[in-house]
């Protein structure tokens, strides 16, 4: 129970993630009013009726990644803090791809590699936040996200790409 709580705020911001991943569409217009108008709308591309069934993992093309592995698409242009291990991660092909690390350093440290390293491997900063620990980095037309954060005795660290 206790991993459980500990976790549960990098699981709300993976999850989070992974619905702004997959929110990404075309919108459906509906024309008049009423329930003739209803019985006329047809979903959006690449959405489904309320009645078919939810599509599998594979059929939404996401890739959960064994734990302490990350997704096989994590780019290499990304460091990663030395020492730690990774607890979760998932990818979603020409969306993006998730990561959470675990290590026990404290988060300025963590905070201070990142922004280091994201420079040096070519990543622009276009957002620092010492004080919450959080960087955004742009690269060509990809984002990154870090997110570092305390839970319990270690610091969890979210690293999210958008973009290809």
């Amino acid at each position: 129970m206790a991993l459980i709580h500990r976790r549960f705020p990098m699981v709300v911001i993976a999850c989070c993630c992974a619905a702004g991943l997959a929110g990404c569409g075309e919108k459906s217009e509906t024309k008049g009013t009423g329930p003739q108008a209803a019985q006329e709308a047809s979903p959006a591309p690449g959405m489904r009726e309320a009645s078919q069934s939810v599509p599998t993992p594979s059929e939404a093309e996401v890739a959960l990644p064994e734990v302490g592995q990350l997704p096989s698409d994590f780019p290499p242009d990304v460091p990663t803090y030395p020492g730690t291990t990774a607890q979760t991660g998932m990818s979603a092909p020409g969306s993006g791809v998730f990561a959470i690390f675990q290590t026990s350093a404290a988060p300025s440290e963590v905070y201070g590699f990142y922004r280091e390293q994201m420079q040096e491997n070519g990543w622009t900063l276009s957002e620092e936040n010492e004080k919450t620990h959080r960087l955004v980095a742009k690269k060509g037309d990809r984002t990154a996200i870090i997110t570092i954060m305390v839970t319990g005795p270690q610091t969890e660290i979210g690293v999210s790409i958008e973009g290809s």
